[in-house]
């Protein structure tokens, strides 16, 4: 006999069993979807990842091509002009890690090619909209005869990255920074640039130019921004002009925009009232530049304390500018101290002539050139005519062998109160500057000697 009780139970039980089997079976199937659903959704995201990589790469594959083709890569690439990649340029500067400058152009810094050559890369800031539209053509010129031109004094470019909004330029490096630094930064000591080492500078720089303004035929290549910032110091410290091509492109870009290009210290008040770069512009600014060598001073614009006013004022005034000379290169008892006046009064001459109001009134910078090459004979007691690149070389050499030597007797004059005498025998000045790597023969012996003996007349002393 059956128990009624225990069939309800019973029968409780299997009703209860049987309500939650249904539950669950329900929560399994929602849990399967759940989890099915996510793991479509994880698998999806990489895919969904990549097909945007992708998407992202190919948009900017097709706006470096746009950019390429806007530069005008094409026509560079028909004309052999090396060309770098974005990605190469990131690779060469480490991700842009190491600036070293910035101007008006943008930002340089330097990189490492794969063959061990250090470059300066030059990256334009220029935002919004893109400053050589419909100056596609003259962009391509531009960049051609940058790269083709060549002149040891002159910063050579070596390529250039098309893929970007503005061009991106790969310069060779220059290692000791830029004679504004040298003469105003104290990146040298003042005794260690005398008056040969000036002027050597200022004939490399005032050749480059030279040699710009004469190519081009009917249109010379006119740098529009020359100043002791835009100029370089190599090895030896052998001048080299850099920023002519920056300086072009940049006027290209703000033609428009009736902007000022440059350094309104240097620029030519010409150019402020016709808006129009010419040679005589770049004559007018490296008369400034003459002053800042033989000054020592900034070309600084503030109202009328500019260095090129200042000194037309004092040479108006007194005669001569010899007031504002740096006296650094007269100050070391140097016995070549009358030669160097005659031969600053003569740079000085120069740079004032460069900087006439009238334009017909200023030199050439290939006459510019021809009066630097006699004031360096001046100052080593050359002839004064008709002399050879060869001779100038070897006066200026022997001059500047001549004031090192002084410099060096005067210290250890200094040092040691009971040396004979401050001026050393001629014989042993090259065995003394052998890091200058000067082997004079006999001819240019004699010719040290003849230097020597001067200076060690009484009279000069």
């Amino acid at each position: 006999m059956s128990c009624p009780m225990l069939e309800m139970e019973a029968g409780w039980d299997m009703v209860v069993v049987a309500g939650g089997g249904a539950k669950l079976g329900e929560a399994y199937v929602l849990i399967h979807v759940y989890v099915s659903t996510l793991s479509l959704y994880a698998a999806s995201i990489p895919l969904v990842a990549l097909i945007l990589w992708f998407a992202r790469k190919k948009h900017k594959q097709r706006t470096q091509r746009r950019f390429f083709n806007k530069n005008g890569g094409e026509i560079l690439k028909r004309m052999n002009i090396n060309t770098f990649t974005e990605l190469q340029l990131k690779k060469i500067t480490n991700n842009y890690n190491n600036p070293i400058g910035s101007g008006a152009f943008g930002k340089v810094f330097m990189g490492t090619t794969n063959e061990n050559r250090r470059v300066a890369v030059k990256c334009s800031m220029m935002k919004g909209e893109n400053p050589w539209h419909g100056h596609d053509h003259e962009l391509a010129s531009e960049l051609a005869i940058q790269f083709w031109i060549s002149h040891r004094n002159l910063v050579r470019l070596i390529g250039c990255c098309l893929e970007t909004d503005v061009p991106m330029l790969v310069y060779e490096y220059v290692s000791n920074g830029s004679l504004y630094n040298v003469l105003h930064c104290g990146s040298i000591e003042p005794h260690a640039l005398p008056l040969p080492a000036r002027l050597d500078i200022a004939i490399g720089s005032a050749k480059a130019l030279a040699y710009m303004h004469s190519h081009g035929g009917h249109n010379p290549i006119i740098h529009g921004d020359v100043k002791t910032g835009n100029i370089l110091l190599g090895d030896n410290l052998t001048p080299k002009v850099s920023d002519f091509g920056t300086s072009k492109l940049a006027s290209i870009a703000k033609r428009t925009r009736n902007s000022v290009i440059g350094d309104l210290s240097y620029t030519d008040p010409t150019y402020m009232k016709t808006g129009r770069f010419t040679e005589k512009s770049d004559v007018y600014s490296f008369g400034v530049v003459l002053l800042e060598l033989i000054t020592r001073k900034k070309a600084k614009y503030d109202g009328n304390n500019s260095l090129p006013i200042d000194f037309v004022k004092s040479c108006k005034e007194d005669g001569n500018g010899r007031a504002m000379y740096d006296r650094d290169i007269l100050s070391d008892e140097n016995v070549l101290s009358h030669r160097y006046m005659e031969c600053l009064d003569r740079i000085a001459a120069l740079a004032v002539r460069c900087l006439k109001e009238d334009v017909d009134d200023r030199p050439t910078m290939a006459e510019v050139v021809e009066e630097l090459k006699l004031a360096m004979l001046s100052a080593c007691g050359g002839p004064s005519s008709n002399a050879s690149e060869n001779h100038i070389e070897e006066a200026s050499k022997a001059c500047m062998l001549m004031s090192m030597s002084l410099r060096q007797g005067l210290r250890q004059r200094v040092s040691s109160p009971g040396s004979a005498s401050l001026t050393p025998r001629p014989d042993s000045l090259v065995n003394r500057n052998k890091h200058l790597s000067i082997d004079l023969p006999k001819s240019r012996r004699a010719r040290l000697t003849r230097c020597h003996n001067l200076a060690s007349t009484p009279g000069l002393r």
